[in-house]
């Protein structure tokens, strides 16, 4: 879990809790839970370990975990929801 203090750039400036969910680059992206408890902070992060484990056994058994990207939302359209269970 990482707790950081942010600065907005109108000068607000708040103390934050969270879980990294990407490699570093311009911007932290990060799940953001500062909303919660403690210990609902400790329980997500427990579990947020746990799932970090299955991903790096799914990334060493696959290789398209190579091929995350981002995409900036102007340049997204005719979103659909497909399903393939």
């Amino acid at each position: 879990m990482l707790k950081l203090t942010y600065t907005k750039d109108n000068g607000d400036i708040s103390e934050r809790y969270g879980l990294i969910v990407s490699d570093p680059s311009k911007l932290a992206m990060m799940l953001d839970l500062t909303g919660l408890s403690e210990s609902e902070r400790k329980e997500v992060e427990l579990e947020w370990v746990a799932y970090k484990a299955d991903v790096a056994k799914l990334k060493s058994k696959y290789s398209v975990f190579n091929y995350i990207k981002s995409f900036k939302q102007e340049g997204i359209s005719n979103r659909q929801l497909v399903c393939n269970l």
